[in-house]
């Protein structure tokens, strides 16, 4: 696919001829008319990708994916191009473009919205497993979750799980705040008992 993406680009002249020929059964010209597209959809994906910044960390896993469906929105402007028009094929084939990369990242967000409440779900239950705790609020969902703890709370658990600063221990913890490690655990279980209330609500309405 990348090699595809280093195609030359197509004057309106050429993507007219093409889509003229492309109508009447060319397979060949309709090839090279949808690949002629590429770095648009490769340029509209870089975009988009800048702009749900949510998508960062998964970039390599979902790449593919986005490329497919942008080329899937070039064939279906191919399905639905008027050559009467006398418009270039790519700027109307942009519109297409956008609307299947558009919901296609809707699709990945829904699935890793579900997973992080899958993965939660264990992780509150058990917060030891300080690996997969990490996994999940490196997610949108941890500050969702988050929000719904007091300030004190709050303050624990960022310092106990490390999320804007090192990993603390309960006993550092205790030191910071002026009080007993043991109290410092009762308020991180509390904390946590209140995300995996707030979790089972966000379930429920998901």
């Amino acid at each position: 696919m990348e090699k595809l993406l280093l195609l030359p680009s197509l004057s309106k002249i050429e993507q007219l001829e093409l889509a003229k020929l492309a109508q009447q059964g060319d397979q060949t010209a309709k090839d090279r008319l949808v690949m002629s597209c590429s770095r648009l959809v490769k340029q509209r994906i870089t975009k988009l990708v800048n702009e749900n910044t949510w998508c960062y960390p998964q970039l390599n896993l979902i790449y593919e994916d986005l490329l497919n469906s942008g080329i899937s929105g070039v064939l279906r402007a191919f399905e639905t191009f008027d050559v009467s028009r006398n418009t270039s094929f790519s700027s109307y084939a942009f519109f297409w473009i956008d609307a299947f990369l558009q919901k296609q990242l809707v699709l990945i967000r829904k699935t890793s919205y579900s997973l992080s409440l899958d993965a939660l779900d264990e992780t509150v239950v058990d917060d030891t497993n300080e690996a997969k705790f990490d996994a999940v609020f490196n997610k949108f969902l941890c500050r969702q979750l988050l929000a719904v703890l007091e300030t004190r709370e709050r303050e624990i658990i960022v310092l106990f799980f490390g999320l804007d600063c090192r990993r603390h221990t309960l006993k550092e913890i205790g030191a910071k705040f002026g009080f007993s490690f043991q109290y410092a655990g009762k308020v991180k279980k509390r904390a946590l008992q209140k995300m995996r209330n707030s979790y089972k609500y966000m379930l429920k309405c998901a």
